[in-house]
């Protein structure tokens, strides 16, 4: 990528989410956002269910910003047979 993004960010003053984009420029970029109430149905739809056999890698071997550092060449959750350590 060469040069910069310039932009705007709206977030709500109730719930400092971000509710609108815009990312300036020829041609210009906008998109709304809208949140679905935390009611315990749309909660429990972020629960991930990791396959039977993974293991889970602690953020601690993660870089910067979560994003492992250097990039592995294994996933995050690895079944007991790749797994190492």
């Amino acid at each position: 990528m060469t040069g910069a993004l310039a932009g705007i960010v709206y977030v709500s003053p109730e719930s400092y989410l971000p509710i609108c984009v815009s990312i300036l420029g020829t041609p210009g970029v906008t998109s709304d956002w809208r949140w679905l109430p935390a009611t315990p149905a749309n909660l429990a739809k972020l629960v991930t269910q990791v396959p039977a056999g993974f293991r889970y890698v602690p953020p601690a071997k993660w870089g910067r910003g979560g994003v492992p550092d250097p990039l592995p060449q294994e996933p995050f959750f690895l079944p007991p047979s790749a797994a190492t350590g």
